[in-house]
């Protein structure tokens, strides 16, 4: 069993689903598909005492640069489900490597870095890291325009900044307005 497999001191599990051209009905498919290969990955890694990295290998999901090209939504998926477990199980130190170009060039170096690095781009073997940098906005001459038309998500919108962004916009005109959150309101 994978149990039985973890308890021998794997290190590393690596799940890089293939990807092909897909209708909506196959799309659909393939993220139920990954979401249950990696719960169950989840659910046997939990009982492990030593948990092993978990890398999550997708293809296109990230584009590199200022040049254009097309995304996989499947990728794009599994990239978001894998951000989720990073964030809410950290003992998994889940690792999500995007293949931007479709070379392999690199990868089985990335996949053995013993650092904290979780969010990798291989474009043409170079590595690309996230990162969140400090940007100057062009300025806006007023107030930014609302559409009176338009719908507004707020996610988060049932915490306190939340409720603040939904009044604001509300104050401002926006005729409908959908808080989204996980929790319930906070007071």
């Amino acid at each position: 069993t994978l149990l039985e497999i973890l308890e021998s001191g794997i290190e590393e599990i690596i799940y890089w689903p293939s990807v092909s051209k897909l209708t909506l009905n196959s799309l659909w498919n393939s993220y139920r598909q990954d979401a249950e290969v990696i719960l169950k990955l989840v659910k046997v890694l939990s009982q492990n005492p030593v948990v092993p990295r978990l890398n999550l290998i997708t293809t296109k999901s990230n584009l590199i640069g200022k040049e254009g090209g097309s995304l996989c939504p499947r990728s794009s998926g599994l990239w978001g489900l894998g951000r989720v477990l990073a964030n809410e199980h950290a003992e998994f130190r889940c690792r999500r490597i995007d293949l931007v170009s479709e070379d392999t060039v690199g990868l089985i170096d990335t996949i053995t870095r013993k650092d904290d690095e979780d969010e990798i781009a291989l474009k043409n073997g170079r590595p690309y890291f996230s990162r969140v940098v400090r940007r100057q906005l062009d300025s806006v001459d007023g107030e930014i325009p609302l559409s009176l038309d338009g719908t507004y998500i707020v996610t988060g919108g049932l915490g306190s900044i939340g409720i603040y962004t939904a009044e604001h916009l509300a104050l401002k005109g926006a005729s409908v307005i959908v808080l989204v959150g996980r929790k319930y309101p906070s007071s």
